[in-house]
């Protein structure tokens, strides 16, 4: 059964870090990690927005991490959207497809958008508050219940926020 897994986190290294783990640990593909974050009006990638919004990476470790997630937006052809009232909005992987044909004019758009992927109305709602915020999403496209309970270890490991799951019917 699939599983949809979510989580959030304010540092783009802790969004590397899970990646990572995701693809090691839980034999995740990366066709399969969703990451969604506000653009900081195209000033330098979105990894160095949410690092602004975080409070900035002070280490040469930190600095390397926010370059290879903006590296990860870039090659694997990210998508940019303006959400009024939000801002851009910049997402990769599947759920970066569907929100790339999607009509978003509002936050509540998002929220919809968020549902229709199939995260829960609640959980679509805070995550589209906590973006706005800086937050960066990651969501899996889990293909068993084990790459499921991984997934949800690692983002607890690394601190994710609100690691939920929802299986897929």
């Amino acid at each position: 059964m699939r599983h949809t897994v979510t989580g959030l986190v304010e540092k783009p290294v802790d969004a590397q870090r899970i990646i990572d783990e995701l693809t090691t640990r839980c034999l995740s593909d990366r066709s399969d990690i969703s990451l969604i974050a506000q653009d900081s009006a195209g000033q330098g990638g979105m990894a160095a927005g949410a690092a602004r919004a975080a409070g900035q990476l002070g280490s040469a470790a930190g600095a390397a991490a926010v370059n290879t997630v903006s590296g990860l937006f870039e090659l694997a052809s990210a998508a940019t959207r303006q959400v009024p009232g939000f801002g851009a909005l910049k997402a990769v992987g599947q759920l970066g497809s569907m929100l790339s044909r999607s009509a978003l004019s509002t936050v509540e758009d998002l929220t919809r958008a968020f549902v229709d992927f199939g995260i829960e109305q609640d959980l679509a709602r805070r995550y589209s508050e906590a973006l706005k915020q800086g937050n960066i999403l990651i969501v899996v496209d889990a293909k068993t219940d084990n790459m499921a309970r991984c997934a949800r270890e690692v983002m607890a490991v690394h601190g994710a926020a609100s690691p939920e799951t929802r299986a897929a019917q």
